[in-house]
This record gives C-alpha cells, structure tokens and sequence, in this order.
C-alpha cells in the first residue's frame, strides 16, 4: 500500500515543485523523477508511541533538492501553499519542519485504501510493484553430503536460501532453486567399499541417511588404524584407502561400483525430500559434483587454450592468478595427477547452468567461512569474461554466520531429521503439560508444525552473519519473539473470525466506525508490510519481516483485547472484522515468505 502512496505523493510534489521552477522541467523526465521521489519518501513506522496527528508520510527536502539541483531555497517554507498544491488527495495538512515535508492523510480515508487494497490482494498484498524488471534468479542453497553429517550450516543454508527463493518469486521474480549435493570424490570409493564390508540391504532401505553415515565412519576408523600401524612415521596410507582409490577410478569409467553409487545417491535423494518436505522447502532441481566430473576437465582444457592455467613448479598444481582487492590469489583448479577439485566443478556448474536456465545472476547461499572460496570462483569467472558475473558478482556470495550448541537430548545433532523430531517430541510434552480438559486436535501435526516454525524463526531473527547459541528453551518459548508466538496470533485470528456472529465474506464496511487508536494503529503497521519485504528484497536479510511480524502479533493482541466484534452493532463488527481479516492475512502472508505454514488451530 504504501508503495503505491509513496508515487501519488512523489506526482503531487513534482507538480508543484514544476510551478514556476524551470529547474524541475530541464531536470529529466517526468517518469525518472517520479522513481527517484518515490523512493525517498518514507512512511513513518508505527509504535506503542504513534499518536493518531502524527504526519504518516514525509519526504526529506534535502533529498528534493539533491534530485532537482538549483531550486528555490524558499520553496518549502509556503505551508499553506504545500497543502493546496497538494489538495486532490484527502489530506489534512502538509508541512515542511526540520528539513522534512510531512504529509497527514485523514485516518478514515487511509484506512479504507489500506483495508479494502488487503481484502483484494490476499495472499499477494505486499508484493505488486516492488520491481520493475523481472528477471530469472538462481539460488544454491543447503547442499549436504551424501553419508556425511547434515550439519548446522546445511540448516542455515536451507532455511535462508529458502526465504530468498520465496522472496524474489512473491515479487515476480522466476527463481531457480538448487540443491547441489556433495555426491563425488575419493571418500564414494572409501563409502562402496564399506558398504561391501559393513552394509546391510535391508538397513539402507530403512534409513538411507543414518546407515551410510554408520558405514563411512566405521571404513574412516579403518583407514585410520591402518595408517597408526603403517610404520614409524605413521603417515603412509593403508590397503583400505588404496583399494577406495581403485573403486572411484572405476566409478569414472561407468564401472559396476558406479551403480551402487548410483543408488546410495537416488535413495539419499528421496529421504532428503521428505525432511526438506516438513520444513517447506523445496528445490527446482538437486545437483550433484558428479554431474561436472567430465565437464571440469573440459574447462581444465579450456583454461589452457586461453593461457589462463598455470602450473606451480614445486607441487605441479595447476591454477590461476586472481587479483583481489588486498592479495594476488592462486586459485587451484587441477592436482598434480591431472584431476579436479570442488573449484573446478563449482565453475563447470555455473556455466553449465547458465547454458541451460540463462539466468540473470546467481546466489551460493553458504557459511561465512567460504568466501574465499567464492572470491576465487567470481575471479576466474571474471578472466573468463562472464558478462552476468560483472553486472552482480559482489551479490554472488551470500554468507551466514555459525550456530552453537545445536544438540538433542540424544547428544550432538547429526541428522536433520533428529533435530526436527527433538523439537517436535518437546513441544508435545510441553502441550500435554499445559492441557486441563481440553483436547488438543491433531497434536502430532500441530507440534512438528510449531517445532518447524520455532527453528525457522530462531534462525531468521538474527541478521544473516550473526552467530548465535542455539537454545532449546528459547528456541520453543510460548512467550516472548518465537514462532510459537507467532502460530498463536495468527490462530487466535481465525478464532476470532470464526466466532465473530458476522458475515465474514462481505466486505461491506465503513471506516468511519474505526476510530479507536488500537485499530488506527493495527492498520498502519499493516499498511507497512510492503515497506518490510522492499527492505528484505534490498538486503537479502530476513530479520527485518520477521520483527515486523512480532510488532504486528503484538499490535493485533492489543486490537483482540481492546476491540471486540461479537454481540456489537453491525457497522461496528463489520468495520472491526475486516482489520483483523487484514491483519490475519498480513501475518499470513509473512509467516508464508519465511517458510512458515500458519496454523489455524492450536
């Protein structure tokens, strides 16, 4: 909503900027001006402290002045002048003090376009003309490792890449969601052959997941003892790590090794989607290195025909000078035995990607830790002459920061499915503890939702590089910020809506019954929803939709106490009923973004 009062106001004030200032007519396009005012006027935020006088927009008259240069100092200072150029909306007064021109718009009115652009919009409120240029986004995010533990940093990954995928496509944006799964390498040749030791059919078809992690520590131990007992040094590898080698040769070549492979992968592939299936992430595609094991030796040759590959005379690695902005980089791109490494398959893939998607950028969705790694990778796509890395090479790498602590009772968390099932167990218990005579309906479902909800939200409330200590406690809160919280809101709204005695499909109200300020205010903050996801699309970060979520539960609990719909008159119910239908559809629309499906009960 405010976007589109933002631009009604940006077309007043360049009317009457235009009269008689030559400056503004020389100074671009009507179009242009409209954009750069458009986003510089602001909508104030709404507090506890917000009175219903308070001036709900401004736009700074510096920011006026640098967009049109050469205006007349004097043109602000008119008052009177401001509100009748600026007449043909309702609006009460507009002012220029400190440096600001402020704009105050009849609550009665503002509330009937907020409330009655809601109702039309739904499930899209908040989304339409955010962005101009729609474009086509691919997004890489959790990326595990087959038989390998899905770590705190494949959660985070997960949960971030997902929010960021739904962004840009609530916009308008067409997303590519992949999922590139560590799936090759010298340690699949070391998983065939425990496998062939340790493995057991029936286990693997059970828990695809657990049994091949059981089966790579147990041939790890091996290798590890066999290179204790190797002699003095202790440094020479044993038969167990010689015999991995010969396997992943063969793997290579199409091999027998390389349809059990095959399978590890395929099985692995289903068992993540049902875990990514409880947290409501999805993926356009799953990827894996061994997709662009041939491709990256293609690109080792391409590289060598452009005289970009180096080899290093002392190791006989091959790699290639990355100029950063503090230090000159080799970035390794081939061993000394020819082979690749995950750089050279990361590159192969992108420009196998683009090939097939014609994207228009790309985000790596992956830990602080990394960038390095993606410093290299946006060098050799810069040698390489990339055009889309030099137009949004900066935004490749999204980085987050580490989680601590994240454990279940059973001890260090492993398995994502471990820590989703710890904190739906936890909340069941919680819910049994709570109940007196009353039932509580499909608990089982109720609490993997609300466990699923907590993790999420947990996470997404920290700005993207912050880490933090994971905590159960916290993390599970019925009070306080947390998506338990947030589920309770937006079920005590469909509640409210259920039982409210009205015809809760008409949308035949009047604003005039809105007057109380717990109702003004619940509308504005709603109305600045759109705001939030403009703010969030800007900077990748979700912590500010998921703030602006616990100020909306929180101005929607005072509304609930203050302003009751049952048993009032009509016109009241009416007009009461359709802002807490806006505000459930507002929470309902930000609780979706974040990954978060909304309970209806609880």
């Amino acid at each position: 909503m405010s976007v589109y009062m933002r631009r009604e106001f940006a077309k007043l004030v360049i009317k009457f900027l235009r009269s008689g200032n030559k400056e503004v007519t020389q100074s671009g396009r009507t179009e242009a001006l409209e954009d750069i005012l458009t986003a510089n006027i602001k909508y104030r935020l709404v507090t506890k402290k917000t009175r219903l006088q308070d001036p709900q927009f401004y736009i700074s008259v510096s920011d006026v002045k640098e967009t049109i240069p050469g205006l007349n100092q004097t043109l602000f200072s008119d008052n009177q002048a401001i509100s009748q150029e600026l007449h043909p909306l309702p609006i009460d007064y507009a002012d220029e003090t400190n440096g600001r021109i402020n704009f105050f718009i009849k609550p009665c009115y503002l509330c009937n376009i907020i409330l009655k652009k809601v109702l039309s919009e739904g499930d899209t409120y908040g989304y339409h003309g955010i962005i101009k240029d729609k474009q086509t986004i691919l997004v890489e995010y959790s990326s595990p490792n087959i038989a390998k533990p899905f770590h705190a940093g494949h959660l985070r990954s997960a949960i971030i890449g997902n929010f960021i995928s739904n962004l840009y496509e609530a916009v308008g944006h067409k997303v590519i969601r992949i999922n590139y799964l560590g799936d090759w390498g010298t340690q699949y040749g070391l998983l065939a052959q425990g496998f062939n030791k340790y493995g057991n059919k029936e286990d693997l078809n059970k828990d695809p997941m657990k049994h091949l992690y059981m089966v790579y520590v147990k041939i790890n131990e091996d290798v590890a003892k066999e290179q204790q007992n190797s002699g003095p040094d202790k440094h020479e590898k044993g038969e167990t790590h010689r015999k991995s080698l010969e396997i992943f040769r063969n793997m290579e070549q199409a091999s027998e090794d390389l349809q059990l492979w095959k399978h590890f992968r395929d099985i692995s592939i289903e068992k993540y989607r049902e875990v990514y299936e409880r947290l409501n992430i999805k993926f356009t595609d799953y990827e894996g290195e061994s997709m662009y094991s041939k491709k990256s030796l293609e690109l080792i040759e391409e590289l060598k025909q452009r005289d970009l590959l180096h080899i290093d005379d002392t190791t006989g690695k091959g790699y290639i000078d990355i100029e950063d902005e503090k230090d000159n980089i080799k970035a390794v791109v081939q061993k000394s035995d020819g082979s690749t490494l995950y750089l050279t398959r990361d590159i192969a893939a992108v420009l196998d990607r683009h090939k097939r998607y014609n994207f228009d950028r790309t985000h790596y969705v992956v830990e602080d830790g990394q960038d390095l790694h993606f410093k290299m990778l946006k060098g050799i796509l810069q040698k390489l002459n990339v055009p889309w890395i030099q137009r949004y090479g900066d935004q490749i790498h999204i980085r987050f920061g580490r989680i601590s602590n994240l454990s279940t009772r059973k001890g260090k968390a492993v398995f994502l499915d471990d820590i989703l099932n710890e904190a739906k167990e936890r909340i069941i218990k919680t819910i049994h503890n709570k109940q007196t005579s009353k039932e509580v309906e499909s608990t089982e479902t109720v609490a993997d939702v609300l466990g699923v909800s907590s993790i999420i939200i947990q996470d997404l409330k920290e700005k993207r590089l912050n880490t933090y200590k994971f905590s159960w406690d916290k993390v599970l809160s019925f009070k306080g910020d947390s998506g338990i919280v947030l589920q309770y809101a937006h079920a005590r709204l469909c509640s409210l809506i259920e039982q409210c005695g009205c015809d809760i499909h008409s949308i035949d109200f009047d604003t005039k019954y809105l007057t109380e300020p717990e109702a003004i205010q619940l509308i504005l903050h709603i109305a600045s929803y759109e705001d939030t996801v403009d703010k969030c699309l800007t900077s990748l970060e979700a912590c500010h939709l998921v703030h602006y979520l616990f100020s909306l539960s929180k101005f929607i609990s005072v509304a609930h106490r203050n302003l009751k719909v049952k048993d009032q008159p009509k016109e009241i119910a009416q007009a009461r009923l359709q802002v807490f239908k806006c505000a459930k559809t507002t929470l309902a629309n930000g609780m979706t973004l974040l990954g978060i499906t909304p309970l209806d009960k609880m």
